[in-house]
């Protein structure tokens, strides 16, 4: 698991450190303080020198994937691509560098380079940008130390087929009656979870009531997310699963009931969780579910951006810190 991480020069980074990373981490505070592209810099760092993930994780904001150096800039803090950027935990790190020419590589034009250092590993190197008439290349990736799984503010409809075959592997395993179980406990309307065809298309159906069977993608927001969510720990396993705005969907009256389903899966699966929330409630809720554990797996990750400088810092709160805050009715949110 990750204990500490530290960016330089990645989207609104300068220089952040977050030290006590606990097992459940929940990053918060105001818009455009950075806590998106916190899980991104982890999703980076996590797949080492994978030279994919650049692309993907602007990909996943929805940007042009058209190759440029204006994609790229955006990677760089101020968009500028003369800096090096610089992911790195207590084990290994990783450096993106924009070149324009290379000398190493005669046949490229510009290319986004990740160097991969580790205690113990073969140094990597690897690419991805355009060859000299324009054309996308990159190095073949190769396989990453840990599963890491990304989880968007927005999945509405967009993970059937992982969601399906995620729960086929839970099903393999002997889970489906713990996996109800789980849902029943955040909707007690829910009774069974199967597959079955609807338009043309498997998709998962959840039994609702007596009898009745509805499919995935006319639930809520909230309970749709949620499934997705529980089912990416299999994925995860021994890895990181990351989750945008986790709050989203959820009925304040069972934010607490969702943290301890989390709580449980990733001790279970073995996984660590970073989340990020704009919820006050979904930041005591998490508190509350884990007040009682020993020991306390959760940490609150608070970033502020500081108004001289402009410069983002981050403030932990542990289970101490939670109390206090909890019991003078403090604002953590930033």
């Amino acid at each position: 698991m990750y204990k500490s991480f530290h960016i330089q020069n990645f989207r609104c980074f300068e220089d952040l450190e977050i030290n006590d990373l606990a097992r459940i981490n929940l990053i918060a505070g105001k818009n455009n303080v950075g806590k998106t592209s916190f899980l991104e810099a982890l999703l980076i760092h996590c797949g080492q020198s994978n030279p994919q993930l650049p692309p993907d994780v602007n990909n996943l904001r929805g940007a042009a994937k058209h190759i440029s150096e204006e994609f790229f800039a955006s990677l760089f803090k101020g968009f500028d691509p003369s800096l090096e950027i610089i992911l790195q935990d207590e084990r290994f790190n990783v450096r993106l560098e924009l070149v324009h020419n290379p000398e190493e590589y005669p046949n490229a034009s510009m290319l986004l380079t990740l160097r991969f250092e580790g205690d113990g590993i073969p140094p990597a190197v690897n690419y991805v940008g355009l060859d000299l008439q324009g054309k996308f290349m990159s190095s073949r990736s190769h396989p990453a130390q840990f599963p890491t799984i990304f989880i968007g503010s927005n999945i509405r409809g967009s993970n059937l087929k992982g969601n399906n075959q995620r729960f086929s592997d839970q099903v393999k395993l002997g889970r489906r009656t713990e996996f109800v179980s789980t849902l029943t406990q955040i909707d007690s309307r829910i009774q069974g979870v199967e597959l079955l065809d609807f338009n043309g298309e498997t998709m998962l159906h959840v039994v609702v009531g007596m009898n009745s069977l509805m499919p995935i993608l006319f639930l809520g927001d909230g309970i749709e997310r949620f499934i997705t969510c529980l089912l990416a720990f299999g994925d995860a396993q021994n890895g990181i699963l990351l989750i945008d705005e986790i709050e989203n969907g959820l009925h304040y009256s069972v934010q607490t009931k969702v943290w301890k389903a989390i709580a449980k899966a990733a001790r279970e699966f073995n996984v660590q969780v970073f989340a990020t929330t704009h919820s006050l409630e979904m930041i005591r809720a998490a508190h509350e579910a884990f007040k009682d554990d020993d020991p306390y797996d959760f940490r609150l990750h608070r970033l502020d951006r500081i108004n001289k400088t402009g410069k983002i810092s981050a403030v932990t709160y542990d289970k101490e810190a939670m109390e206090a805050t909890a019991a003078k009715n403090f604002e953590v949110r930033g």
